[in-house]
């Protein structure tokens, strides 16, 4: 269950390249606020990630991107996961929460 912090995290697709960037943008943001931290990513698929940070300007971004999150206020998980070239992916709320 989300917290008044990240509540307004929901789940929702995107397709383009620039929805992409606005979804690595707000979640930066969040981060940079103190509302999520970065965690690792537990997939022996996906390579080495981009630095989120760095996401943006970079011009060699990796095929598929995922990112995933936790919020620090209730531990509600979160993913963002992409197709770079097409700018298909997600925002996803994960079901479970870790107690911090």
């Amino acid at each position: 269950m989300s917290c008044e912090e990240c509540r307004e995290l929901h789940t929702h697709k995107f397709h383009t390249p620039k929805f992409l960037l606005n979804a690595v943008a707000v979640a930066l943001g969040e981060v940079n606020r103190g509302t999520l931290k970065q965690v690792p990513i537990d997939s022996p698929v996906i390579e080495e990630q981009l630095p989120l940070a760095s996401f943006a300007e970079s011009t060699e971004r990796p095929d598929i991107v995922m990112y995933c999150f936790r919020c620090e206020k209730c531990g509600q998980k979160f993913k963002l996961f992409a197709d770079t070239y097409h700018g298909g992916g997600g925002w996803t709320q994960e079901e479970e929460t870790d107690a911090l």
